[in-house]
């Protein structure tokens, strides 16, 4: 008998922390850690980390291997692929990753804040 399981990317945050939490009294998914601790050992020192992408066939290699619940060597990847699968992981969360209530907070302050600049824009000064 052949058991598949769900795969982590797209899975809901808590139930990727269920199942793939490293036990360290860190609420967080393997995947987002593990890619966290690299960046911020391998990855601060390169230009547009998260703005420049990995290569797409590595990218995919290591989510394969997150969602077989693996645990892949990250150190075998160079740091803009890591932030790329971090990236594609943050991406496919089915849930706004804020909340729907902060969501709509940040939404908020974020309209206020432009009729601000309006307001002092045709306001004579």
């Amino acid at each position: 008998m052949v058991l598949f399981l769900r795969p982590i990317f797209g899975a809901p945050l808590a139930e990727a922390v269920k199942r793939t939490a490293l036990y360290d009294g860190i609420q967080l998914p393997a995947v987002f850690r593990e890619c966290i601790d690299y960046i911020e050992s391998y990855g601060m020192k390169c230009e547009g980390i998260y703005r420049v992408s990995g290569m797409k066939s590595k990218v995919d290699e290591l989510k394969a291997s997150y969602d077989r619940e693996e645990c892949p060597c990250l150190e075998e990847y160079d740091p803009h692929t890591v932030a790329s699968l971090l990236k594609q992981y943050l991406r496919e969360l089915p849930e706004n990753l804020l909340g729907r209530d902060l969501a709509q907070r940040f939404e908020d302050a974020c309209s206020r804040s432009a009729e601000a600049d309006k307001v002092r824009m045709t306001t004579p000064g």
